[in-house]
């Protein structure tokens, strides 16, 4: 019977095609996780903009309370209106530190994806190896797929970059020219 399925191309058509639908289930469901990583990841950056956008509010509010706390000061020492000033104070700072924090958390949720990514460009490597013998249709969408997670992974080393900046800044991201989020 070996010998009648090796001598059969109708038998060994149908053996390959099984091995392709395989493969292509398998490429489908990398591509899941892939949409999957890629939402998430512009979901972060959306939220990455909010804080930044919050944060940089919060820098201009400080600023505008250290200007009124100099007015005060210079008009009146009264100390009711400098506890006042302090409380203030007081609550920006914990804003900006809730800000700063939160930005911690995106940079970690950020190191999780990119491994995340990196194994799933490494499956798909390996995929796109396995499928040299392919059809070039597939072939080409595997193309595809590994360039958008190449352009995912600049995308999230420029965001790395980004995050290093504005914490070594301390988030001062208003006097930063350079930053998207600030425009």
């Amino acid at each position: 019977e070996k010998e009648h399925a090796a001598s059969d191309p109708h038998l060994m058509l149908k053996k390959e095609l099984e091995d392709l639908r395989k493969k292509l289930c398998k490429e489908q469901q990398a591509n899941i996780k892939y949409s999957g990583l890629k939402a998430r990841l512009a979901e972060t950056e959306r939220f990455l903009e909010k804080v930044m956008e919050e944060k940089k509010k919060l820098r201009e509010e400080l600023g505008e309370m250290q200007d009124i706390k100099e007015k005060l000061s210079a008009e009146s020492q009264s100390t009711s209106n400098t506890e006042a000033w302090l409380e203030e104070k007081a609550n920006l700072k914990k804003r900006l530190h809730q800000s700063e924090r939160a930005l911690v958390m995106i940079a970690n949720d950020r190191d999780s994806m990119e491994k995340k990514l990196k194994e799933e460009i490494k499956k798909n490597q390996q995929l796109t190896a396995a499928a040299k013998n392919e059809p070039a249709d597939i072939t080409k969408l595997k193309m595809t797929f590994l360039k958008e997670k190449q352009g995912l992974m600049k995308r999230q080393q420029e965001l790395e970059g980004m995050l290093i900046e504005a914490l070594k800044n301390g988030g001062n991201y208003g006097n930063n020219t350079n930053c998207p989020v600030a425009e």
